[in-house]
């Protein structure tokens, strides 16, 4: 049975067999912990069975980041539907996360409160957005996140490597932002999506 071998920077790191899906694909799964943080390059390699007339594909680089640090994670929505309740106290009690919230229509004197998780406004620069690691977009209408709001949010995603998790809703998301910058990095068809997805509902 053949095997994969995950290396770090060179080093052994797991190995495990490799299984044939049924679609022809190979699947493995490995776990591994990495000793310290930094960046690595991950390398996945498979040794060459017998009559295999293509090696090229055996082996596979991408570039890893080892964090310490806990996951900033922004979570922001427009009234506290029950998508955004159970996700606040997940985020809450889960020890990895150091979560923030922007609830449009709470009470901003929810914001000023000592130990609060709430912030009044979205951000507005690209500073204070960027220092998120993820950010979570409920069913917000995109007008009252500000006019930069879906440009900004899209440099997030392709220029700092943030993540977006799109929490769509019924009132606004996902057919508020077509025709918006932040349309493209949305996994949307646009085309074939019902309701009024046009660009006249994003002036």
């Amino acid at each position: 049975t053949p095997e994969v071998v995950l290396s770090l920077n060179g080093t052994e790191a797991a190995r495990g067999a490799v299984r044939l899906a049924g679609d022809g694909e190979v699947e493995a799964s490995l776990r591994f912990t990495p000793l310290a943080p930094g960046e690595f390059d991950l390398e996945a390699r498979v040794a060459p069975v017998e009559g295999e007339a293509l090696t090229d594909n055996n082996r596979l680089v991408r570039r890893l980041r080892v964090v310490e640090s806990r996951i900033r994670v922004l979570l922001v929505d427009e009234e506290p539907r029950w998508e955004f309740r159970y996700l606040r106290t997940s985020l809450l009690r889960d020890r990895r996360v150091e979560m923030k919230c922007v609830l449009l229509d709470a009470d901003e004197a929810m914001a000023q409160d000592e130990g609060s998780p709430y912030v009044a406004v979205f951000p507005a620069r690209r500073e204070d957005l960027f220092k998120y690691d993820v950010v979570i977009l409920g069913d917000v209408d995109p007008k009252r996140l500000g006019r930069e709001a879906p440009a900004l949010l899209a440099a997030f995603v392709s220029e700092a490597a943030g993540g977006l998790v799109f929490a769509a809703g019924r009132q606004h998301a996902p057919a508020k932002y077509a025709g918006t910058a932040l349309a493209p990095v949305l996994p949307v068809d646009w085309e074939t999506s019902a309701g009024p997805v046009g660009p006249q509902d994003t002036e």
